[in-house]
């Protein structure tokens, strides 16, 4: 059992992963990046066409609307933090991504005879599947923000493609379970990266280490809040939201790669700052938004895996907990506060607040980079 060397550049931040024991080899690490990463496209799709179709289907009320989106979002997002605890604990990622897309499977086959049953079950269904799946994309790279950034990025097309399907009522539930069927079959037909889940050291509970976290979590969460406040009077258009979606894939999915490549401080900072005339002023304008959106997004994969290096052999209790950040930045998104970033002064005041809390946690995790745990070894077991 070998240790993964960690290299910090100072001058650009960055943190490379050597290749060692615990890596797979790259056709296997891009194998689980297509499954996962196209997975979790499938899951999201269907939660987002099973949830718009019984809104329309059932004729549910605007009043009733509210109610059934939040009550979805705390069983989805909500339930990933304790999940992951219990996946990290009996090392079953695998199994609970596979049992993930079964479960999501199974409310396509029951969301019309009992709706309500079909959107726990859903819920359920994707939490575990993101738990699972979020925990090993951490995993197939160590400390490198690529592998996360491209498993999340088409959970984003997903999300767009099934609530497009959901509204305009043309869900077909059978290729949506042949799919997911399909996946959770192919998951266990590729290696498994290696994964240290032995407990934390009390190293980890330090004053600095804790606030880097709650700064990581912040950031997490001021991302929901702000890109779900976001206004864009043309996003009725089915077509540019579409493409609004595939410019949060483009963001998420290259954020990693570049960051590996030119520091994730300065890529992560840079594109948040990039972003903030395109977004704060550019907003009516369809295609400057666009790429003002494809720059706000590429921050998220550096953030995922600082959480995720931050709680080394919890990596599904990582991307768990990151989730429970999202959901409350996202329930910010229906409040009152939302009102505000419809003011171009208000966007660029909260991306820039985004930013600078972004910018501190990423300085002093760099700055203590040798006291904290980066997922140090790996056990010689698969999951």
């Amino acid at each position: 059992m070998r240790q993964t060397d960690l290299e910090i550049n100072p001058e650009v931040m960055t943190v490379r992963a050597h290749a060692n024991g615990s890596c797979l080899s790259p056709k296997a690490t891009w194998t689980n990046l297509l499954i996962y990463g196209a997975a979790h496209g499938a899951v999201d799709g269907t939660c987002a066409a099973v949830f718009f179709t019984l809104l329309y289907k059932h004729s549910i009320t605007t009043s009733n609307l509210f109610t059934y989106a939040i009550f979805y979002n705390v069983v989805a997002f909500g339930l990933r933090a304790p999940f992951g605890l219990v996946v990290d604990y009996f090392r079953i990622s695998r199994p609970a991504a596979a049992l993930g897309c079964l479960l999501v499977a199974s409310s396509a086959i029951t969301y019309s005879a009992m709706p309500l049953f079909a959107l726990i079950v859903v819920g359920i269904g994707n939490a575990l599947y993101h738990v699972g799946g979020g925990g090993i994309s951490f995993n197939l790279v160590p400390k490198r923000a690529m592998p996360p950034g491209i498993f999340a990025a088409p959970g984003a097309l997903g999300i767009g493609v099934g609530t497009v399907i959901g509204k305009t009522g043309h869900f077909i539930a059978w290729p949506f379970i042949s799919l997911l069927l399909a996946f959770s079959l192919l998951m266990y037909t590729v290696q498994m990266p290696k994964m240290d889940c032995n407990q934390l050291e009390d190293r980890n509970t330090t004053h600095c280490f804790r606030l880097i976290l709650l700064l990581a979590l912040l950031s997490v969460a001021a991302s929901s809040f702000i890109g779900l406040s976001l206004v864009f009077p043309w996003k009725s258009n089915q077509f540019l939201l579409i493409i609004l979606t595939l410019a949060v894939f483009l963001g998420r999915g290259m954020g990693g790669f570049m960051a590996d490549r030119f520091g994730w401080l300065p890529v992560a900072v840079g594109t948040l700052l990039a972003s903030i005339p395109l977004l704060a002023l550019g907003s009516q304008f369809p295609w400057v938004a666009m790429i003002g959106m494809i720059l706000f997004n590429a921050s998220v994969p550096v953030a995922l895996t600082v959480i995720s290096n931050l709680l080394p052999g919890r990596s599904s209790f990582a991307y768990g907990l990151a989730s429970l950040a999202l959901i409350i930045g996202g329930l910010f998104a229906f409040s009152r506060f939302q009102q505000a970033l419809t003011m171009p002064m208000f966007v660029a005041t909260a991306i820039l607040i985004f930013a600078l809390t972004l910018y501190a946690g990423l300085w002093l995790f760099y700055k203590n980079s040798t006291q904290i745990e980066i997922a140090a070894s790996s056990l010689n077991q698969k999951i």
